[in-house]
This record gives structure tokens, C-alpha cells and sequence, in this order.
């Protein structure tokens, strides 16, 4: 068997271990979906199964283009076999008395053995000068912790490539498919479900191309995104610390505390999940979080409405809330318009 031989059947035998341990995430989701009532696990456990299902599409669909792709070649094979016969056979109809110069081709047999070698040492070389992987930085897996101008932040990444971000009450996935060391410690990182999974900032000009990646110094990780025109190279040099991610540093929601029904809060609930949220978006230390209050009422429409206010003016609102009818906390604009959702799980 062939060089090439060999890493094609490595190659077929990695793609059949990886689809079933994808079908094998699958069955154990949708089992767990079987057999757990709680809503907040409920949406991350139906959000890791899009993830999954669609890594499978994408082997399944790659698998029947590989097959494709064989099935043209091989036939193309076919006819090239069958011309080179024809000639042999019309060649040898047309010569009277044997050719020597057959005996050539059989002392030279050994040259399609030479010829595999070489190619396979022009592969490896061009696969070595390749910095792009597909696979998942060693040093990028674990968990990371921080703050930035949204509040704190969660990054989980294991060692299939999933990304986990949890930050406002809420989670987020996305899928590594591959990783570029573009610098010392320095990774550009692509994904197959979210363009930008590093991005931690605010993009401005919508006609710059934009990737993300991260810089990592030791235990501390620390989020990239670079930016080029349409075609151009991207500067990989320009290094940020804006923020900061401790490896180790977890604010993830503690998975023994009771659950919270937020469909049936208490006011004082109401109150510490708004204050938390509030104190969380616009950064507010724990001394300056005493300073501010919560103000509960109910309203006609069924639902629960919170605005925040100061103790030094308890008459004006600066920051208005409500829980809608999933359960959702939403913040809308003080003349009670515009409503978005900031958060879905009860924190406080």
C-alpha cells in the first residue's frame, strides 16, 4: 500500500470516528431534552444541538462531494486505461517483430514508487510551510474570566473547538473549525458558527473585512479583531489588551443554586435581578451600587414593570425594565418603547 494510500484510509477512518462522535453528542442532547424540565437548561442544551447538527451536515455534505469528486476521477481513470490499451493494442497489430523497447518500461517499474515518494515530500512540505490547523490551540482551552464594558464575561472553550460565552444573564455558542498562528502566542480564529466568536468590541466602518483571535500571555487571554480593506493583508502585528480574560475565572451561574421560576418572581426578586442587570451594564462597583433603588409595579397588561432610580432623587427614573410573559427581562426606553431583552436567567 502507497503513501497516499495509507493517509486515505487515516483520512476515512478519522472522518467516520468524528461523524459518529458528533451522532453521539446528538443522541445524548436530545436524551437529556428528554429528561430535564428546566427551561434555562432547556436553551443551552437545544443551542449545543444546532451546533452539533449542523457540524454533521457539513461532514455529511463533505462527504458526498469526496465521493463525487472519487467517483470522476475514477471514471476518468477508466477511459484513460482504456485508450492506453486501445493504443497498445493498435501499436503492437502494426509492428512485424518484437520491440525492445517494451523491456524499458518493465526495468523502470520501480519509477511510479519514486515518483509517489516525491510527491509525498512535496505535500508534507507544503502542509509544514501551512499554519492554518484544524484543530483547537492547546493553550486556548479551558476556562476564561473578565470584565469589559458590558459587565463580566465567561469563556469556555473545550477541546472539540465548542465555544461557550455566557455574559448578561444569557449564552452564546460557536463552533472552532480552525486556528492560524499568525504571531508569537497570537491566533487568528475561524469558526463555523460565528464569523467573529473573539470579537469584543465595536466595529465601525462596515466596509473593512474583520476577523477575530486572541493573544495569549500566559494565563492571561486577551481578545483580537483585525481589520483590512476588501483584499488587503491584515496587520497582525497591532496587538490589543482592552481586555482582559484570567484563565481559571469562571462567573458562570452556580449549577447548585435552586432554580428561579422568573415567570413567578417576588417583588424583592424583581428588584435584585433589575439592580444586578443594571449594575452589570453600565459597570457600577458594589459602593456604587448602593446608591440606586428599585422601583415594582403591576400593570393592566399582565405584566411587571421595574424602573431604577437614585436615592438622591427617588422621583426620577433613569432606567426602566420589565419582565415580559416568557419569563425575560427586557429593558425598553423611559417612555416605555422600544423593549429588548437583556437577560434570561435570574441573577442578583
Amino acid at each position: 500500500m502507497t503513501t497516499d494510500n495509507i493517509s486515505s484510509a487515516i483520512s476515512r477512518q478519522t472522518e467516520v470516528l468524528n461523524r459518529n462522535a458528533i451522532k453521539n453528542k446528538i443522541f445524548q442532547i436530545e436524551l437529556a431534552l428528554t429528561q430535564t424540565k428546566d427551561p434555562e437548561e432547556i436553551e443551552k442544551l437545544q443551542a449545543l444541538l444546532a451546533v452539533y447538527k449542523a457540524e454533521l451536515a457539513k461532514l455529511i455534505r463533505r462527504r458526498r462531494i469526496i465521493q463525487l469528486i472519487s467517483f470522476v476521477v475514477a471514471f476518468i481513470f477508466i477511459i484513460i486505461v482504456f485508450l492506453f490499451w486501445q493504443f497498445q493494442v493498435h501499436r503492437q497489430a502494426s509492428e512485424t517483430v518484437w520491440n525492445p523497447s517494451t523491456t524499458t518500461v518493465s526495468s523502470s517499474s520501480s519509477s511510479p514508487s519514486s515518483s509517489s515518494s516525491s510527491t509525498t515530500t512535496v505535500s508534507s512540505s507544503t502542509a509544514s510551510s501551512s499554519k492554518t490547523v484544524s484543530a483547537v490551540p492547546s493553550a486556548l482551552v479551558g476556562t476564561w474570566g473578565g470584565t469589559y464594558f458590558t459587565g463580566r464575561v465567561t469563556v469556555v472553550v473545550d477541546e472539540s473547538g465548542l465555544i461557550t460565552r455566557y455574559e448578561a444573564g444569557r449564552y452564546s455558542y460557536s463552533q472552532i473549525s480552525s486556528y492560524t498562528l499568525v504571531g508569537q502566542n497570537t491566533y487568528r480564529i475561524d469558526s463555523t458558527t460565528n464569523s467573529l466568536p473573539f470579537l469584543f468590541a465595536q466595529i465601525g466602518d462596515a466596509g473593512l473585512e474583520t476577523i477575530s483571535g486572541v493573544y495569549i500571555s500566559g494565563d492571561t487571554l486577551y481578545p483580537q479583531y483585525w481589520q483590512t480593506t476588501i483584499g488587503g493583508e491584515y496587520d497582525y502585528s497591532k496587538i490589543s489588551k482592552d481586555v482582559a480574560l484570567t484563565k481559571g475565572v469562571s462567573y458562570l451561574p452556580s449549577s447548585s443554586s435552586s432554580y428561579v421560576d422568573t415567570k413567578n418572581l417576588t417583588e424583592s426578586q424583581v428588584q435584585s435581578w433589575v439592580l444586578a442587570t443594571y449594575a452589570s451594564t453600565y459597570r457600577l462597583s458594589e459602593s456604587e451600587k448602593a446608591n440606586y433603588f428599585v422601583n415594582v409595579k403591576s400593570y393592566n397588561d399582565g405584566l411587571v414593570y421595574a424602573s431604577v432610580r437614585r436615592y438622591s432623587d427617588k422621583n426620577t427614573r433613569i432606567a426602566l425594565y420589565r419582565v415580559n410573559s416568557d419569563g425575560e427581562l427586557e429593558e425598553g426606553n423611559l417612555d416605555s418603547t422600544n423593549w429588548r431583552i437583556v437577560s434570561s436567567t435570574f441573577t442578583e
